[in-house]
């Protein structure tokens, strides 16, 4: 017995096949493959609700704006999650990466003692440590969540023949069929 798909699975799966006659729908592959399959799952029902007229706030009223509705939400909401571009920023200066490395070099060798008489680290490898934790920053991650959901919105926007529209009632009628 074949494996039971989720909404996820079928969604992209069609967005893939579609993409080899759709330029948008590539664009509209790459965006949903961004997001987890546990979001998409989860966002595949909810808007399933608004179709099928069974959501809790919508209700029935859902049902003839159901794609409006869930349009309108891309940019009202973050839509998009944990979606980041990671950004090369050095914290180190010029200086400080020299004097980084002398002291790597330095704590590195054979009998470094990094402790005082006290027992607590010397001011020398508390400085070493400082550069190296800042050393180790030297990517940040950025959000881009909000230009995603900016793409998603005006791609939906300018689809002139409604595909997204049409997969997800495709989408909606294999959950009716696999009871998802």
């Amino acid at each position: 017995m074949s494996k039971i798909p989720n909404a996820s699975e079928i969604l992209l799966t069609f967005l893939r096949d579609q993409a080899g006659k759709e330029s948008i729908a590539t664009i509209y592959y790459q965006l949903f493959s961004c997001m987890t399959k546990d979001h998409l799952d989860k966002d595949m029902q909810w808007i399933k609700s608004l179709h099928d007229g069974t959501d809790d706030y919508f209700k029935e009223t859902s049902k003839l704006d159901w794609f409006a509705i869930w349009h309108k939400q891309i940019r009202q909401t973050d839509y998009f999650r944990d979606c980041f571009k990671r950004i090369n920023a050095p914290l180190l200066s010029e200086e400080e990466r020299k004097e980084f490395k002398f002291l790597r070099h330095k704590v590195y060798k054979d009998g470094y003692n990094k402790r005082d008489e006290k027992g607590f680290f010397t001011e020398e490898y508390q400085r070493y440590l400082e550069l190296s934790t800042k050393n180790k920053q030297e990517f940040l991650e950025d959000s881009i969540n909000g230009k995603l959901d900016s793409i998603l919105w005006n791609t939906i926007f300018i689809d002139k023949d409604n595909l997204l529209f049409q997969t997800f009632k495709r989408v909606f009628d294999e959950m009716d069929y696999y009871k998802i």
